[in-house]
């Protein structure tokens, strides 16, 4: 299986970069290194987390990571990670706006 981040999932990571950098710029290094990682731990059991119900787009499940959720797509053999969102945001108005493409 192969991993892809839409290009909105990786400027969502760049937003949550500079917003953590701001405080502490180490900090926010760590912490995007450990989405990605759980972006990554994700191939290893693609189906294995929820669907999101309550949104237009089919098929996208999320999987947390203190406070934040990856919400990604499997299609055959790949997995696309569509958006990267804080819990406090409102997710599902936000992927019926813009689930990214795969």
């Amino acid at each position: 299986m192969i991993l892809r981040w839409s290009q909105t999932a990786r400027d969502d990571l760049t937003d949550i970069l500079l917003h953590i950098a701001a405080d502490d710029p180490a900090t926010a290094l760590r912490f995007i290194d450990g989405l990605t990682a759980v972006g990554e731990a994700l191939l290893d059991v693609p189906r294995g987390y929820p669907l999101v119900d309550g949104i237009r787009a089919k098929d996208i499940r999320r999987r947390s990571y203190r406070g934040y959720g990856l919400y990604y797509r499997v299609t055959g053999e790949r997995l696309t990670v569509l958006r990267v969102l804080h819990g406090a945001r409102d997710v599902h108005s936000l992927l019926d706006k813009n689930p990214a493409t795969d």
